[in-house]
């Protein structure tokens, strides 16, 4: 019989469950080694715990008595003598924790898009790992879908769009005081690239200028279907369903004669990303918050773009629930960092997840309809009735609603002129 083909998402599970298994074993038996990094705890001199050192001696256990370590703690001259029973394994300074080459091995799949050994992007990487896993997930489906029946309401979507897909939706307003018809376009995401420009002085300026309103006139004026004529319009792009995990791509490299934007926005720790959602996306009330938890930075030599080296900050969750701290991640070498610097880096990818705001919630019957007058307060649409509740057409030319969805609700086909 042929064996399996082989599988991507497979064998990063696989490596995630040793290194897990490794990391308990080594708190669970005696295999302690030097350049452990450990944390303290349960010590009587309560002072020292929480503090965190690095095991420089293992000293030798005799016979009735409890095995210890010499751990040198940031600013001692020597180790302390600690019981292994009051510390808990974080990492060790000399290992690799993933070995780069069990990834590695995997890029000929992306031979298509990534030349081996040239100087790539990482935003491209990532969205191209994504649609790498999306492609393994939907072969799998198909293949199962030979021998099941599919389920009503079933979620087609693959992993990587559960995790990181949104929805933006776009607005045209007919800027005619007789007429003011919106149309509304959907469009999903996994990522927002923001635009580094000498107004955007940080994220939320950036988030703002993403989302802030344009005008379509002369060369670039819109055809509105109401009133059958290129006009003059409003258009503006929103958010309309957040995702679990937000990806925000900060354009650095562009033309110019270094070809790199150096300049360094400030981003928080914690995101509200309620301004830049429409309105009714996901109802109204309380902020919808994003917890930052990782960065990726290209350190560059003097602003040039064509080459670098790309580095990760990453928070990471300690044996204490709801603690964090924050490691940088370089090649083979990780070290624990503070946040403060984390928040200072000049930042290319940040990755947030979402905290708090709750799942989009289905718009109500009572925001305006086609042909409200003022385009301020023209409300965004409800969304289309697709298979599982998802928007059934990515353009909706009337009423915030496709073709179908039009028809069911006005018991007419839409206008087409």
């Amino acid at each position: 019989s042929s064996s399996a083909a082989p599988c991507f998402r497979c064998d990063l599970a696989a490596l995630s469950q040793i290194h897990l298994a490794n990391d308990a074993a080594r708190e669970n038996e005696t295999d302690w080694k030097l350049d452990d990094v450990v944390e303290l705890h349960s010590l009587k001199a309560e002072q020292l715990n929480g503090k965190t050192g690095m095991v420089t001696e293992i000293l030798p256990i005799s016979e009735g008595q409890e095995a210890r370590l010499g751990v040198l703690l940031p600013g001692k001259a020597s180790p302390l003598s600690i019981k292994t029973q009051n510390m808990h394994f974080l990492y060790n300074r000399a290992e690799v924790p993933l070995p780069p080459y069990e990834v590695l091995r995997w890029l000929p799949l992306l031979r298509g898009e990534f030349t081996f050994g040239a100087q790539e992007d990482a935003h491209e990487f990532f969205n191209s790992l994504l649609r790498l896993l999306e492609d393994e997930e939907l072969k799998e489906r198909a293949g199962r879908l030979q021998d099941e029946a599919l389920e009503v309401n079933a979620d087609l979507t693959a992993l990587p769009s559960r995790i990181f897909g949104g929805l933006l939706v776009s607005q045209c307003t007919c800027t005619r005081r007789e007429c003011a018809t919106s149309s509304f376009s959907f469009e999903p995401f996994r990522d927002l690239s923001l635009e580094i420009t000498e107004a955007t002085q940080s994220l939320d300026d950036m988030l703002k200028l993403f989302t802030a309103p344009e005008r379509l006139d002369k060369q670039n004026s819109w055809r509105c279907e109401a009133c059958s004529e290129v006009v003059r319009a409003r258009k503006q792009m929103m958010i309309y369903q957040a995702p679990n995990f937000l990806v925000l791509h900060l354009k650095r490299f562009r033309f110019m004669e270094r070809g790199k934007v150096v300049k360094i926005v400030p981003f928080p720790a914690v995101l509200n990303l309620r301004p830049y959602l429409c309105k009714g996306a996901q109802g109204e009330g309380g902020p919808v918050n994003y917890d930052l938890r990782a960065v990726i930075v290209h350190v560059d030599k003097a602003g040039y773009s064509h080459f670098g080296h790309y580095i990760a900050f990453v928070k990471c969750a300690t044996h204490r629930k709801g603690e964090f701290r924050w490691f940088l991640i370089d090649d083979s070498i990780i070290q624990e960092v503070e946040e403060e610097s984390v928040l200072r880096q000049q930042a290319y990818l940040l990755f947030y997840i979402r905290i708090s705001g709750g799942e989009a919630s289905q718009a109500t019957g009572s925001e305006k309809k086609r042909g409200a007058k003022g385009t301020e307060e023209a409300a965004l649409p409800s969304r289309c009735k697709g298979l599982g509740g998802q928007v059934c057409s990515f353009f909706a030319s009337h009423d915030g609603l496709c073709t179908r969805c039009y028809q069911e609700e006005h018991g007419r086909p839409p206008p087409t002129s």
